[in-house]
């Protein structure tokens, strides 16, 4: 007589996780000292990726997803750079930092966005991505090409709760702006990491918390994003 066995879930009810949006206006920014970028031209930052998978192998880099409310609409907090260039807070990691991402992803977090000279408890929710850099150029994916063995970058991608208040602390020659998600999406100015935030985050259930009060107004994602068309 055959056996038959259930997925080991099958009979659990789905969760959704849960992200509180709070509103703009319950942050503002600071600055603190400059943190120049180690490569002068894009050129020089492969050759250098090239150079450091030489000596380390395949590169690991974190960066972290932080939303927050503005209009009514989820806005992703980004860093820019020379007046053209976004990136999401985090950098590369060391390779003494690889066996704990997380924690390095919190240290980059103090040094980029938190008061000088503090450590802030951030609140790291989950992993939202992975992205892999095959090759010594641009190009990234959402996996490893088949033919591809060594891959030279894998970067993970994690959602932060953002607190209910803050006072950001950017580096000087960087600048904080929001971005609206659907700005953000299919969008070729910001690269394929970043447009890819609005639809890994689609999942989650968004609770708009109003400004004083902490009871939140409940909102789907996707129904979010309708509202915009």
């Amino acid at each position: 007589m055959a056996e038959h066995f259930a997925h080991p879930g099958a009979l659990a009810s789905p969760v959704e996780e849960t992200l509180r949006l709070y509103q703009a206006e319950n942050y503002t920014t600071g600055t603190r000292e400059k943190q120049p970028e180690p490569d002068a031209s894009v050129s020089a930052r492969f050759a250098r990726l090239k150079d450091e998978y030489a000596l380390h192998g395949m590169r690991h880099s974190v960066a972290a997803a932080i939303v927050i409310a503005k209009h009514g609409h989820p806005h992703l907090l980004c860093l820019r750079i020379a007046g053209s260039f976004y990136k999401l807070p985090g950098d590369e990691l060391l390779p003494h930092e690889y066996a704990d991402p997380v924690a390095a992803l919190k240290n980059r977090l103090d040094l980029q966005l938190a008061p000088p000279g503090t450590s802030f408890d951030w609140e790291v929710k989950s992993r939202v991505a992975t992205w892999w850099r095959p090759n010594f150029e641009h190009s990234v994916y959402p996996y490893i090409p088949a033919h591809i063995t060594r891959p030279k970058e894998k970067q993970l991608i994690y959602l932060i709760q953002a607190p209910p208040s803050f006072q950001f602390f950017i580096p000087a020659n960087y600048t904080m702006q929001l971005i609206p998600f659907w700005e953000l999406h299919n969008s070729k100015s910001f690269g394929p990491i970043i447009s890819a935030i609005p639809q890994s985050l689609s999942r989650m259930e968004l609770e708009y918390c109003v400004s004083g009060d902490q009871q939140p107004q409940q909102h789907h994602h996707q129904q979010q994003q309708q509202h915009q068309q």
